[in-house]
């Protein structure tokens, strides 16, 4: 068959057949990735050292720190879902280019399939990358709101009617 039909497809085994604008989407994916993982990594560990020193102190964890986790996470969010947009909007840009070949001695048929190979990895490996993206998300703000929910539950308890 083509070009692509006896590999893989994971990213950077089609980088190099990816036309200019799939590329560009990948550089801001990877982009909107470090800054997620590294935001998480920040929520995460304010997190542990409110929930620490909570313990430690025996102080009440204020609902200011938890609702301004909570405001970042929201963020984070609308970061990965405005990354989703923008990725659906690239692939059906640049899959309206799927019929476009080059001279070549295999059947057009053969090349416009091969390109919808090539575009369908390109998908594959960025719904993967969001879906990784997301699943962190969600799992963080799970615990923020698993916290929240405890110094509200500790609250009521507390608090005399």
């Amino acid at each position: 068959m083509g070009y692509l039909s006896d590999q893989p497809y994971v990213l950077w085994s089609i980088w190099i057949y990816l036309p200019p604008l799939p590329r560009l989407f990948l550089l801001i994916l990877a982009l909107v990735s470090v800054y997620t993982i590294s935001s998480l990594a920040v929520i995460i560990g304010r997190l542990t050292s409110l929930t620490r020193r909570h313990r430690i102190e025996g102080l009440r964890v204020s609902e200011r720190p938890l609702d301004a986790l909570l405001t970042r996470i929201a963020n984070l969010r609308q970061l990965i879902t405005a990354t989703f947009y923008l990725f659906g909007i690239t692939f059906f840009i640049v899959l309206r280019s799927a019929d476009k070949t080059s001279d070549s001695a295999f059947p057009v048929s053969t090349l416009i399939l091969e390109n919808f190979f090539l575009y369908f990895a390109f998908a594959t490996n960025v719904f993967f990358v969001l879906l990784v993206l997301h699943a962190a998300q969600w799992a963080v703000s799970s615990r923020i709101r698993t916290h929240a929910l405890r110094l509200e539950v500790s609250r009521e308890i507390t608090q005399p009617k």
